[in-house]
């Protein structure tokens, strides 16, 4: 194993794959969507930053967002690690 796939093995990143978090206002998301992100894809470190390729249902596009302005939602609280 190399790179991401060695992190995620090792659970270096907070999110995984489909689950919902929600951005934290910040001057890089205040033109985001309001509500729920679906993790679509983990992205290597940049920066001393992971990053994570996020989806809202409100947008037609996809988003690039630290780890450090994401946050776990209620919801996804105890279906994240669901098989």
């Amino acid at each position: 194993m190399s790179g991401i796939a060695e992190e995620v093995a090792m659970g270096s990143y907070q999110y995984r794959v489909g689950e919902t978090v929600e951005c934290l206002l910040d001057v890089f998301t205040r033109y985001a969507a309001p509500g729920d992100y679906k993790i679509l894809g983990l992205l290597p470190e940049r920066e001393g930053q992971r990053h994570y390729r996020i989806k809202s249902p409100l947008e037609t596009h996809e988003r690039v967002m630290m780890e450090s302005l994401l946050r776990r939602t209620s919801s996804s609280a105890h279906a994240a690690f669901a098989p």
